[in-house]
C-alpha cells in the first residue's frame, strides 16, 4: 500500500473468499473490521464507525444498495467513503450507487493495483473532508467566541449608557446593538445647574474596535477631560474632538457627532454637528398646530480634516417641545424590497405619528421594524428622546 496511514477499514460481503483475499491484502497496514450480512454492518458501523468500508453490491437480505441508502440517510455516518464491490455483469447497479454517494467502485477478481489505486485515493479523499469539516469547525467556533465577546461588549455598552431622567427636562432612549456591534454611545448630563448637555456619536465600521472608541469618546466628554475646552460651547468642544481623534491616528476610524447645550433660563438649546445626521425638534403650539424643524449645522465628520470648522447654532425649546436625537442606524433600514429608507422618510413617520398624537420611542422602534421585516438591525441603533418642560 501507498497510504501509511493506519485507518480503519470494513470490509463488507457475504463469500469467505473475497474477505480472506481483502483482509490478508489489508491487514498489515490498516485495522480491518469484517461483516458477512448488511445488518450486521449497520449495527458494526453505527457503534464504532470506519475509515473506509468496501461493501459487496450482491448480498443476501439485505442488499449492499440498502446499506449504502441507511449510510447516506444517517447525518452521522453519511460522510464515511463507500467503495463498491462488483461483478463485471452489475454495472448499471455501480452507476446507481454511484448516484446514491458511492466513492468508487471495484470490480471482480480483485486487481491489487487496482485495489490500492482505488483505497488511496478514497482514504486520501477522506483525510481531505476531515481537515475540511475540522477547519468548518474551527471557524464555527471561532464565530460563536467572536459572538459572544460581541454580546458583552454590547452589554458594556449599555452599561455605560445614561438612566432616563424626569424633571425639567426629561429623557429617554433606545439602544439596540447590531449583531456586529457597531459604534454608537450617547450621554447627558447637567453642566451646571442651568445647563444640560446631551450628545450622541457614531464611529465608523463595526466590532469591538469601533465600540472601544466610542466608549472612549463618550467618558472624555462626560469627564470633561478635553484641556482648553468650554463644554458649554458646542464648536469648542467640536473643535477639541477633531484635533485630538484625527482618524489616522486612530486605525483611519473617524465619528460623527451631535453635541448641545440646553440652557433652562433662556430655554435656548446651542448646538453643532460633526456630520452627524440632524436630530428633529417637535413643538406644539396649539392642540392641533405642530411644528418640526431640523438642528441641522455644518461641520465635517471628526477626524475628517485639521482645518474643519464648526458652526453653532441656537434654537428655543418651548415648553412641552421634544427632541429626537439618533444615528443614521435609525432610519437606514432596508425594506424587504431592498430598498433603503431615506432620512426624509424618518422624519415623516416622527411627523405622521405626532399628527396622531402616538408618537413614542416604543412606537417608532415597532414602526421601523415594522418596515425593514425585521427586529435586528444592520447597523446600532440610537435613539433619545428629550422633553423640555
Amino acid at each position: 500500500m501507498n497510504d501509511t496511514t493506519h485507518l480503519t477499514i470494513m470490509v463488507v460481503d457475504d463469500t469467505e473468499t473475497n474477505i480472506d483475499i481483502l483482509v490478508e491484502f489489508l491487514g498489515d497496514e490498516h485495522d480491518i473490521q469484517v461483516a458477512m450480512d448488511g445488518m450486521s454492518a449497520l449495527e458494526q458501523i453505527s457503534q464504532d464507525p470506519p475509515d473506509l468500508i468496501l461493501l459487496d453490491i450482491m448480498m443476501p437480505g439485505m442488499s449492499g444498495i440498502e446499506v449504502l441508502e441507511r449510510l447516506k440517510k444517517d447525518q452521522s455516518l453519511q460522510h464515511i467513503p463507500v467503495i463498491m464491490i462488483s461483478a463485471v455483469d452489475e454495472m448499471k447497479t455501480v452507476v446507481r450507487c454511484i448516484e446514491l454517494g458511492a466513492e468508487d467502485y471495484l470490480p471482480k477478481p480483485f486487481d491489487p493495483v487496482l485495489l490500492n489505486a482505488r483505497i488511496g485515493a478514497s482514504l486520501e479523499k477522506k483525510r481531505f473532508r476531515n481537515a475540511e469539516q475540522e477547519y468548518i469547525r474551527t471557524i464555527v467556533e471561532t464565530q460563536k467566541m467572536l459572538q459572544n465577546e460581541l454580546s458583552q461588549a454590547a452589554e458594556y455598552v449599555i452599561s455605560l449608557l445614561p438612566e432616563p431622567q424626569s424633571g425639567t427636562v426629561a429623557t429617554a432612549w433606545r439602544f439596540i446593538p447590531s449583531i456586529e456591534l457597531g459604534g454608537d454611545s450617547f450621554g447627558y448630563y447637567w453642566l451646571d445647574d442651568d445647563h444640560f448637555v446631551i450628545f450622541l456619536l457614531d464611529v465608523c465600521g463595526h466590532g469591538v474596535g469601533a465600540a472601544l472608541l466610542s466608549i472612549s469618546i463618550m467618558n472624555i466628554i462626560r469627564s470633561g477631560s478635553l484641556p482648553a475646552t468650554d463644554f458649554h460651547d458646542p464648536g469648542s468642544v467640536l473643535a477639541a474632538l477633531n484635533e485630538r481623534f484625527q482618524m489616522e491616528r486612530q486605525h483611519d476610524m473617524y465619528f460623527t457627532i451631535w453635541y448641545g447645550v440646553y440652557n433652562k433660563k433662556t430655554r435656548q438649546i446651542a448646538f453643532g454637528s460633526g456630520g452627524h445626521p440632524p436630530p428633529v425638534l417637535i413643538s406644539s403650539h396649539s392642540e392641533n398646530e405642530h411644528s418640526l424643524q431640523n438642528l441641522s449645522s455644518q461641520g465635517t465628520p471628526i477626524g475628517w480634516d485639521t482645518d474643519s470648522v464648526y458652526t453653532v447654532d441656537t434654537l428655543r425649546c418651548d415648553m412641552g417641545s421634544r427632541l429626537y436625537i439618533f444615528s443614521d442606524g435609525v432610519y437606514e433600514c432596508r425594506k424587504p424590497d431592498g430598498a433603503m429608507m431615506a432620512y426624509k422618510d424618518f422624519t415623516d413617520l416622527i411627523t405622521s405619528m405626532n399628527e396622531d398624537g402616538d408618537l413614542t420611542i416604543s412606537r417608532i422602534v415597532d414602526s421601523i421594524c415594522a418596515i425593514q421585516g425585521s427586529d435586528s438591525f444592520e447597523d446600532d441603533f440610537s435613539l433619545i428622546e428629550v422633553t423640555f418642560n
